[in-house]
Parts: C-alpha cells; sequence; structure tokens
C-alpha cells in the first residue's frame, strides 16, 4: 500500500491525481501511526520549510520517516516534501527536517 502524507502544506490533490495516472492508488495518511506497513511513501509539499518541518515533528511524522527509511520502505519527496527529508534548511537556519540525507 503507497502512503500518501497529508502534510497541511502540499497540493495533495494534485499528486493524487498525477499518482492515479500512473496506476496507483495511494491511502491519504494524516497520522503518523498510519505509515506502519506502508510499501512506499510520498511526501509532498508546498510552502515554508520551518512551518512545514514544525508541523511534520509535531505530528510524529519525522520519526515515522525515519523508522521507514530504516525499514528500508522507498519514500518519495516532492518539492517541499524533498527538502523536508534532509537535515536542514538554508530558508529556515535553525529548523532540523527529518534528517535522511546529509546537507541542507
Amino acid at each position: 500500500r503507497t502512503a500518501a502524507i497529508d502534510s497541511g502544506v502540499a497540493n495533495l490533490a494534485s499528486v493524487l491525481s498525477a499518482l492515479a495516472e500512473l496506476g496507483a492508488r495511494p491511502e491519504v495518511v494524516r497520522e503518523a501511526r498510519e505509515l506502519a506497513g506502508a510499501s512506499h511513501i510520498v511526501l509532498p509539499g508546498v510552502g515554508a520549510f520551518g512551518p512545514a518541518a514544525d508541523s511534520l515533528r509535531r505530528r510524529g511524522f519525522d520519526a515515522a520517516l525515519r523508522d521507514a527509511a530504516a525499514a528500508e520502505t522507498p519514500i518519495l519527496g516532492i518539492c517541499l516534501g524533498m527538502q523536508l527529508l534532509g537535515e536542514a534548511s538554508q530558508e529556515a537556519p535553525g529548523e532540523r527536517g527529518v534528517g535522511l540525507y546529509p546537507g541542507t
């Protein structure tokens, strides 16, 4: 099952439409615990790094994404979603990303 994270800062409808065009039927998840058992994860995003990173942390998605990566679950970050998977952003000094790859 493919999980598409509703981060609250994404054009989720466009991402879901594109995935459907490719034959995928992603399940929209709004809580970190819903990522358990996903075969693939999509993290879309539009907006500012700071508020988005804070939202992911407050909702527990940062730890859930690190757990999924450790289990070798494929994760696709789109636009801001890809930035959030890194350690940090020059856009929001001091804000931490998920930390799946080094750098800003």
